[in-house]
């Protein structure tokens, strides 16, 4: 039953129109992929174009959205939490290749995996691009274009390449 959504997923409904929870192309996507996810919550948004590679460990939580066209490599886990805004073309990987010792190219070394963590309340801007073993704090933004390598604490306002804080939320 899994590859049987799968095959519908990436060959007819990927590209469905619809940019809401209402739309019958976003409903179609989540109930073909939700099954699949390790875990997820109510209200979630998955929008056209958007691909969650090993969803086994991918976990969603309630009111969050995956945006248009966005590539979610989860070699390892992705864990996103409640009310997560996502932009479009967003990058999330969990993996990466080995690069040592330098006689051998990377090809023959292997990978290296570390899970991502992106906390409630989170807004990652269009084409922002999250690194393995990120954790990303509660009611941070990310802004768009941002390469974000390093943790990320609750609060601020990330941006730039690698990612930097340049702003720092006030909380009421």
């Amino acid at each position: 039953m899994r590859k049987i959504r799968l095959i519908i997923y990436y060959f007819f409904a990927i590209w469905f129109p619809g940019s809401g929870n209402s739309s019958f192309g976003c409903r179609f996507r989540v109930f073909l992929l939700s099954s699949l996810f390790k875990k997820h919550g109510k209200g979630i948004t998955i929008l056209s174009g958007a691909e969650v590679l090993n969803a086994h460990n991918f976990t969603i939580g309630s009111h969050s959205g995956i945006g248009k066209d966005c590539k979610l490599n989860c070699e390892d886990e992705i864990i996103i939490g409640n009310r997560v805004l996502m932009g479009p073309e967003v990058l999330i990987f969990t993996s990466n290749h080995v690069w040592s010792p330098q006689e051998r190219t990377y090809f023959c070394q292997g990978i290296t995996k570390a899970k991502v963590i992106i906390n409630d309340d989170v807004w990652l801007g269009a084409r922002s691009i999250i690194l393995p073993g990120v954790v990303i704090g509660k009611g941070a933004i990310v802004a768009a274009g941002s390469v974000v390598t390093k943790n990320v604490p609750e609060y601020v306002i990330v941006g730039g390449s690698p990612a930097k804080i340049i702003k720092i939320k006030e909380v009421n």
